[in-house]
């Protein structure tokens, strides 16, 4: 009976333990709710598991060793603070980077600037919740530094023309925006600066202020430092008549430049081709290789001197053959002068086409003779040695004018001519088709013409005189038939010889004493005077 009671009384109390338990598991569940006890509950239960297995086998988990460690380090960033991170996942707007922190950072997509996942990168923390880092700010703190100190010290850097601006070009430096003003650009003038653009070079840093607000730099300091270690060697090795490789790098009207490794030299238009060419571009590109040939080399102006015709076959050789008197032509006005006009016959050869033979009634200004227009006429004159062709757009005979000459022209004869120039010889008159005369300079002037470029003017119409013919040197010889009436022939002057003086004339003597005195000699006479002397005393 006892142990009845006792048995029935250890129950109850079981059943009030029991019951006692099943109160307080609410509210030990409860306290998890907590962060911090939640984190310290799991850290124990994490080191009682640790523990028990340390018991069973003392060889610890080195992943959970790494693991606890990683719990127990969490870094705390701090606004404007530097961190490193791996990038494990991105998406179109946002990356994140595993930076040791509790949570990962949070990094814009744009500025990732062709970083992938798994790639280590560093930024700065712009924010702290969430966790925000930037790579670009960082860069640009980091950038601006490294600047200031390159300025500071005087060091070059490299940056890439973006583009033109007003007054010059922007140049990316490390991501930093500078100006480069046009007068940098380079050591000369520029005029095609568009394949500037894009191209990476080195620079000086002229000013650099204002945390890089005033950022100034220059392509043509570092050329100039260049220009003066190579200068040194350059000058002394160079010669003309020398055939060196070169590279175009900039155009002008009047011809190109070409790099010879550091000194520039001047490929002028007329040395670029034995072809007709209105720009240097027709024929060559920005960076193109070339070789030319040195034709003059001055040191005190730093000018060399280039051309690329003399490389050329001699077009002489080629077409002299072609080049008859008398044969038509075909070509090109390449160049015009107040005495006539440049025809490109063939390339390489330029014949003259003077004033005095273009078409009756026109004039070297007129539309058709403009650069570029093509001329058609005769070969009026050739000189092989002297690489001379003289045209004309006047009809050439088809036969030898001089042939049978004194049948038609006589001396005496009065004929009518056309003005082909005045020279220093005198004014030359087309009688007739590969036919001319000259009125000598001398005999003009004797009668009394003085400016015969205004006398006698190409292309107008005169009446001359036949003075003399010459078959066998082929000359004629001319006087005007008309004399103007303001031309006043030169007056004769009289000769200026010196006067002589009066010659003073000596008295004959006589030979046997003079008849004026009765024929006394002049012995006598000087006795008889020096008698009479004596009677006076």
């Amino acid at each position: 009976m006892a142990n009845d009671e006792k048995k029935h009384e250890t129950t109850e109390t079981n059943e009030i333990q029991n019951e006692s338990s099943a109160i307080q598991t609410p509210d030990q569940k409860e306290k998890p709710k907590a962060k911090e006890p939640e984190v310290i509950d799991t850290l124990t239960m994490q080191s009682e598991v640790a523990g028990s297995e340390l018991e069973e086998d003392e060889t610890p988990d080195p992943a959970l060793a790494v693991a606890l460690d990683q719990n127990m380090n969490y870094i705390i960033p701090e606004k404007g603070q530097l961190l490193k991170g791996k990038i494990i996942s991105i998406n179109e707007e946002n990356a994140l980077v595993d930076c040791g922190a509790k949570a990962e950072a949070i990094l814009a997509t744009k500025e990732l600037d062709g970083h992938k996942e798994g790639d280590e990168i560093e930024g700065m923390v712009v924010g702290v919740d969430p966790l925000t880092i930037s790579i670009k700010l960082e860069q640009n703190n980091k950038n601006h530094s490294q600047l200031r100190n390159a300025f500071d010290a005087g060091i070059s850097v490299t940056g890439k023309i973006t583009r033109e601006i007003k007054g010059g070009f922007d140049v990316d430096v490390s991501g930093v925006r500078a100006f480069l003003p046009i007068s940098h650009l380079d050591v000369s003038f520029i005029k095609e600066t568009a394949p500037f653009i894009g191209q990476v070079c080195d620079f000086k840093i002229m000013e650099f202020a204002e945390n890089g607000k005033q950022f100034i730099v220059s392509r043509a300091e570092i050329l100039k430092k260049e220009l003066g270690k190579k200068l040194e060697s350059f000058w002394d090795t160079i010669k003309a008549g020398e055939i060196r490789d070169g590279v175009v790098r900039s155009f002008q009207s009047f011809g190109a430049f070409i790099d010879l490794g550091g000194i520039e030299g001047l490929l002028h238009i007329s040395e670029l081709s034995n072809d007709y060419t209105t720009h240097p571009s027709d024929m060559l590109k920005i960076g193109e290789k070339v070789k030319v040939s040195i034709l003059s080399v001055d040191k005190d102006k730093n000018r060399i001197s280039l051309s690329m015709k003399d490389l050329a076959p001699d077009p002489w050789e080629k077409y002299s053959a072609e080049l008859v008197i008398g044969n038509s032509f075909k070509g090109t006005v390449v160049r015009k002068a107040d005495f006539g006009l440049f025809v490109q016959l063939a390339p390489g050869i330029d014949g003259l086409l003077h004033v005095s033979q273009i078409k009756s009634n026109t004039k070297l200004g007129d539309a058709d003779y403009a650069i570029g227009k093509t001329l058609t006429g005769w070969i009026r004159s050739l000189d092989i040695k002297n690489r001379r062709v003289g045209l004309t757009l006047h009809e050439m005979p088809s036969d030898d004018p001089w042939q049978n000459i004194s049948e038609k022209f006589q001396v005496g004869s009065i004929i009518e001519g056309t003005i082909e120039e005045s020279t220093q010889y005198g004014v030359f008159v087309e009688l007739m088709p590969g036919l001319t005369g000259l009125m000598p300079l001398s005999e003009l002037k004797k009668i009394g013409y003085k400016d015969m470029s205004t006398e006698f003017k190409a292309q107008d119409a005169v009446t001359v005189k036949i003075t003399a013919i010459d078959e066998k040197r082929q000359r004629i010889s001319l006087l005007p038939n008309e004399i103007p009436e303001h031309i006043v022939p030169e007056a004769k002057k009289p000769s200026k010889k010196k006067p002589h003086g009066k010659k003073r004339e000596k008295p004959a003597e006589p030979q046997n004493g003079s008849e004026q005195n009765g024929g006394i000699t002049a012995f006598g006479e000087l006795l008889a005077a020096a008698l009479n002397n004596s009677d006076d005393q």
